[in-house]
């Protein structure tokens, strides 16, 4: 018989740790324990404050254009694009400043 087999057939077995029916096997956080990094709470805070502000404008502008002039009537479409953005830039305003 080699050495090596000779040595792993007589080692001393280590006992194996087995953990208790009540201590979980995983780490998990706790649900209020995990925190985004605040870089990410001020980005969106920043982006979000940015697009709705440039979604608002552009949302006056073509909105008054539309209803002064319906010659324009082409603009729904940006008219539509604006309020997206408006509704992204408030969405992500309100994900920056919310606590989670």
């Amino acid at each position: 018989m080699p050495a090596t087999a000779q040595r792993i057939k007589t080692r001393k077995q280590l006992p194996v740790a087995v953990p208790a029916a009540s201590e979980p096997i995983a780490f998990r956080p706790e649900a209020g324990a995990y925190r985004r990094p605040a870089a990410l709470r001020f980005g969106r805070i920043l982006f979000g404050a940015f697009a709705f502000a440039v979604g608002a404008i552009y949302l006056w502008w073509i909105g008054s254009i539309l209803f002064f002039d319906s010659g324009y009537a082409f603009l729904l479409l940006q008219f539509l694009y604006a309020l997206v953005t408006v509704f992204v830039g408030a969405r992500l305003l309100w994900a920056g400043f919310r606590r989670d």
